[in-house]
């Protein structure tokens, strides 16, 4: 499959920022395009990246993908 770029900085940006809507003001789109970026990226992949309870956090799923997603980011 295919994973695009956008999807893994909004992806970085929610883990970093632990809220969609702070990733949302981070990569300057709108909340609701974070989450379909993210919802998108959850469907590929087939599993949950975040836990969405008061505070957003890393799934183990979520986790494992981090530190890939840094690297293929450049970060």
């Amino acid at each position: 499959f295919l994973m695009d770029i956008f999807s893994l900085e909004c992806f970085i940006a929610v883990a970093e920022c632990g809220s969609f809507s702070k990733a949302a003001m981070r990569v300057n789109r709108t909340q609701s395009a974070v989450t379909q970026q993210i919802s998108g990226l959850e469907k590929k992949l087939g599993a949950l990246l975040f836990h969405r309870d008061k505070k957003v956090s890393l799934t183990k799923e979520g986790e494992l993908l981090f530190p890939y997603a840094l690297r293929i980011y450049g970060l």
